[in-house]
């Protein structure tokens, strides 16, 4: 589970001081539930963080998904009386940009997404692609053992909450920037409260691949830092 593996980094940089949670959706088969929405997903989420921590401030922080995820969890604390420290979103694109979020689940997106990848990775992608493509059709070119992009998008582009005020740190990789022509992912549209964004320079997939989540982890604990000074 790549996001069990990357908790290490934050733990290894951040030590008993601040002590870090992880809370992973249930997703049984690999796959999202998609009847289960962003709203009910922050409800659980913050009952389980309740029940670890029964007081006090909290500092949340999702990726992908999970980045709506906390959001909507600051939005439940605060409407609940609660206060929320510090909000941190991974990698994730505003709601606004749902219209696009839908486009890119597309086949078509995939392959075009695949063409901007170095060439020696690029055409043994498409390889395997269009292999199992041909041999299952195309709803197979997510494989088994991937994430469930089509499932998270389906549940993401279902979340409807309008934007709040919890002061937001958002961490953006520089090629999430570039694909999506927006420089803070539409946050800044929707977002109605303090926006701070950090940009990464890293060229792996993901956020919370190494070595990106390392300097991730040394940012958002000097964020954290700052708040608590």
């Amino acid at each position: 589970e790549p996001t069990a593996m990357s908790l290490r980094h934050f733990t290894a940089q951040w030590g008993t001081a601040r002590p870090v949670h992880a809370l992973v959706p249930e997703q049984p088969g690999g796959r999202f539930d998609r009847s289960v929405t962003i709203e009910q997903h922050a409800r659980e989420a913050l009952s389980a963080i309740r029940s670890r921590q029964p007081a006090g401030p909290l500092a949340l922080a999702g990726h992908s998904i999970g980045g709506l995820v906390a959001y909507e969890i600051a939005r439940q604390a605060i409407d609940s009386g609660q206060h929320v420290e510090w909000l941190g979103v991974l990698d994730t694109e505003a709601p606004s940009m749902a219209p696009l979020l839908q486009q890119q689940a597309t086949l078509r997106w995939r392959l075009r997404r695949l063409r901007q990848q170095p060439a020696r990775e690029r055409w043994g992608r498409f390889v395997e692609v269009a292999l199992r493509v041909f041999r299952q059709g195309p709803s197979a070119f997510w494989s088994a053992n991937e994430f469930d992009y089509p499932g998270a998008t389906a549940v993401a582009c279902g979340y409807q909450q309008p934007g709040h005020d919890v002061p937001v740190h958002l961490f953006v990789r520089e090629a999430s920037v570039s694909f999506m022509k927006a420089d803070r992912l539409g946050w800044d549209e929707f977002h109605h409260g303090e926006l701070t964004a950090y940009r990464l320079q890293t060229e792996q997939r993901a956020l919370l691949d190494v070595p990106g989540v390392q300097r991730l982890a040394q940012l958002m604990l000097e964020s954290l830092n700052n708040i608590r000074d």
